[in-house]
């Protein structure tokens, strides 16, 4: 961690926390990256959430203490992006489930570090129809819906506590990624309309009506929506 001017006031080393005979590299893994840290999380303490991708581990460290405090991964969740805290103080994670055992599958899961409880989870129904083998994420609205974003297919959705999906939509902006074509979308994000980021700024989506329209984006019922609508 560093002050507004640019001094070190807090540092922690992952690889120093874990072991790799506990936490071992997936096999199937290239053996150059043992941990591969895809995302950090603080919350009010200052407790830190992470989530180390080639071994399956999510973890928090104290930062009193500067100890791992919570380890969790497979057999739970496999190779997973974007750990988060809740107001709650449980975890989110996005599990995309690669080199799972049985068929590879993608979930999100809500999870009680002081328990290691899942007490809440997303899967499509059959559960193999929702995979992203690599990136995404989720992010729980104020409303309690959950923005989820498949990330490797470029597909974001909102989803309610009972699973049902009242939004969807699919990118439709093809790039080309390591050689091929890619729609992916490596995390998502939403923010309301009264965010500081927007503040003296002309939020004026006619501006851009035809490039959205090209882009499957042409407003709330357009080529790329499907849907009731984007909760709060």
């Amino acid at each position: 961690e560093i002050d507004p001017s640019v001094n070190e006031v807090w540092r922690a080393k992952v690889w120093e926390l874990q072991d790799p005979r506990r936490d071992p590299i997936c096999p199937l893994e290239p053996r150059h990256e043992w941990s591969h840290v895809n995302s950090v999380d603080v919350n009010a303490d200052g407790d830190v959430l992470f989530s180390c991708r080639n071994n399956s581990r999510v973890g928090i460290i104290s930062r009193s203490s500067g100890e791992l405090t919570w380890s969790y991964g497979q057999p739970e969740t496999f190779h997973q992006h974007n750990a988060t805290w809740l107001e709650n103080g449980n975890v989110q994670i996005f599990d995309n489930g690669m080199h799972r055992f049985g068929m590879p599958r993608s979930r999100v899961i809500e999870v009680n570090p002081k328990t290691n409880e899942i007490v809440w989870e997303y899967t499509a129904t059959p559960d193999t129809q929702f995979l992203s083998a690599h990136i995404s994420g989720a992010q729980r609205l104020p409303n309690g819906n959950t923005l989820v974003c498949e990330g490797a297919s470029g597909r974001l959705f909102e989803t309610t506590k009972d699973r049902e999906i009242v939004w969807e939509w699919v990118n439709p902006i093809v790039e080309t990624v390591r050689g091929g074509p890619s729609t992916s979308i490596f995390r998502a994000h939403k923010y309301g309309p009264y965010h500081p980021a927007f503040a003296d700024h002309a939020l004026e989506p006619r501006r851009y009506m035809e490039l959205n329209r090209l882009h499957g984006l042409g407003g709330p019922r357009g080529p790329g929506f499907r849907g009731r609508g984007f909760g709060g």
